[in-house]
């Protein structure tokens, strides 16, 4: 029996020692005729979540950052690649999914 979640997080995968990419990317680029070796890869980065970490008011949100596969180059700018769990999505030119964070604030009413 295979079970799959609903809306999985594409930025989570398979991670095995020593490898260069998540074994879902592995899979996603063998199906396509690329070399997990030779390909271009990103980093990619995203900000954590209050779910994944805490951190303190007055202070950015922590970031993962992780190698993805390129599949192409957006004429924007933008960049298609293959996320962790491999799933093509589209991150920004610097490498990051979203803009970085802001800090953390203090707000009475929220």
């Amino acid at each position: 029996m295979l079970v799959t979640p609903s809306n999985p997080n594409p930025w989570y995968g398979t991670i095995r020692e020593g490898r260069r990419f998540t074994e879902q990317q592995n899979a996603k680029l063998i199906s396509a005729n690329k070399d997990p070796l030779t390909c271009e890869s990103i980093e990619v980065r995203r900000n954590a979540t209050d779910r994944e970490y805490y951190w303190p008011t007055g202070t950015y949100p922590p970031f993962f950052a992780f190698d993805c596969p390129v599949l192409a180059r957006m004429a924007d700018g933008r960049v298609k690649v293959i996320a962790p769990s491999g799933q093509n999505k589209i991150v920004l030119k610097d490498g990051w999914v979203t803009r970085p964070g802001r800090r953390k604030s203090w707000n009475p009413y929220a």
